[in-house]
């Protein structure tokens, strides 16, 4: 890779995955409902498939009314489930670090700026933050998405506003994800370098479009290509 000045990390599935057991307990538990399908009902769900959602409790809606479908369930308690869904992810996020994250994240740190791109909604974010102990690690953190003011990636005005922030030069920075279309492909219309770290079991091309600089296999194989 070129000269690196900044790194930049997506959040989700790049420094963190959401337990599904304990996500999927914790908003039955909110509901006082005994679970009636499980969380592989729930990662089934092709959000394709779905109609377009004005919010994101009216997306969890839909995502259970076609899970407790599926599952046999009575679909009418998808509006309580999406409710509690949104309530778990705003104050007690149940994610834990991916293996090789918290070494890379130290390895940057010590290496120069570091910053976050991170689609969601800022409260469902910060709370992800602050159960991993990162509300004060990065020098520069951009929310976006549909519950921001901030358009999503691969758009590259989430990563024009984190320049603005870290002062240094597209060519010059790099940023870390697991999603090829939207992290890869947002930091290749934004001029930026790119390390894409598909999640484990992910089935990946041969050649990866858009192309990112570095591919790895492991979180834990980013301090090396930092050095």
């Amino acid at each position: 890779m070129a000269f690196i000045e900044a790194v930049c990390f997506d959040l989700d599935g790049t420094l963190c995955f959401r337990d599904d057991e304990l996500f999927h307990e914790a908003v039955f538990d909110r509901v006082d409902i005994d679970p009636f399908f499980g969380p592989q009902a729930v990662n089934a769900v092709d959000p394709a498939d779905l109609p377009p959602a004005e919010s994101i409790t009216e997306f969890w809606e839909y995502i259970y009314r076609a899970a407790a479908t599926t599952a046999g369930g009575d679909p009418a308690h998808a509006p309580q489930l999406a409710e509690a869904t949104v309530s778990v992810l705003e104050t007690e996020p149940p994610v834990r670090f991916r293996t090789g994250a918290q070494e890379a994240l130290r390895v940057a740190r010590e290496r120069g700026p570091i910053g976050l791109i991170t689609q969601g909604s800022v409260e469902m974010q910060t709370a992800k933050l602050e159960v991993l102990g990162l509300t004060d690690t990065f020098d520069a953190t951009v929310f976006c998405g549909s519950a921001t003011t901030i358009p999503g990636k691969p758009s590259p005005e989430p990563f024009e506003r984190a320049l603005e922030v870290l002062g240094t030069r597209p060519a010059e920075t790099v940023y870390v994800g697991n999603d090829l279309q939207k992290d890869v492909g947002g930091a290749c219309a934004a001029s930026w370098q790119s390390v894409w770290v598909p999640e484990p079991g992910v089935e990946t091309p041969a050649e990866p479009q858009p192309e990112p600089t570095a591919q790895l296999a492991s979180m834990a194989d980013l301090p090396a290509v930092l050095a």
